[in-house]
């Protein structure tokens, strides 16, 4: 029996997806997801950098967007993220411009955020000594996690 594989790789460095991108880049992803059954979707990292879309992602006003819950730094990025069906994501080195708090608090779910529903990935972090991202991060890279 034959297996397709299909990988679809996208760039969403914060900003890139924005109210004019983010619309056209999930059409592209469903039209080419309904093609085949066995998809992959993955991002390259550099999920947010600061900048006025990063602050802006912020604003209380968005608490009522349909995914977020309440706002805070990079969350409306992962919840495009999210909502485009990625698989997996890497960590890029804007992921920690400002800090592992904010990207904990960007990634991992609570309250109504629900977080990122898709892994990242990374082979070059020890987190050991991170309290804000020990706890999500398995074993293999200093983490407690015991979420695969």
């Amino acid at each position: 029996m034959a297996y397709t594989l299909q990988i679809l790789h996208y760039y969403g460095e914060s900003g890139l997806l924005s109210v004019k991108t983010a619309p056209i880049m999930g059409a592209l992803i469903d039209k080419f997801d309904d093609q085949y059954a066995n998809t992959v979707k993955i991002a390259e990292g550099d999920t947010f950098i600061p900048g006025p879309w990063l602050i802006g992602g912020a604003d209380p006003t968005l608490d009522k967007v349909a995914g977020i819950g309440v706002t805070a730094l990079g969350r409306p990025d992962v919840a495009i993220m999210n909502a485009f069906g990625t698989t997996v994501s890497a960590l890029g080195n804007h992921e920690f411009d400002l800090g592992s708090p904010v990207l904990s608090s960007a990634i991992t779910a609570s309250g109504a955020w629900v977080g990122a529903k898709f892994a990242y990935i990374t082979d070059n972090l020890n987190v050991a000594a991170d309290s804000s991202l020990r706890g999500i991060t398995d074993k293999s890279l200093g983490g407690t996690s015991t979420n695969n």
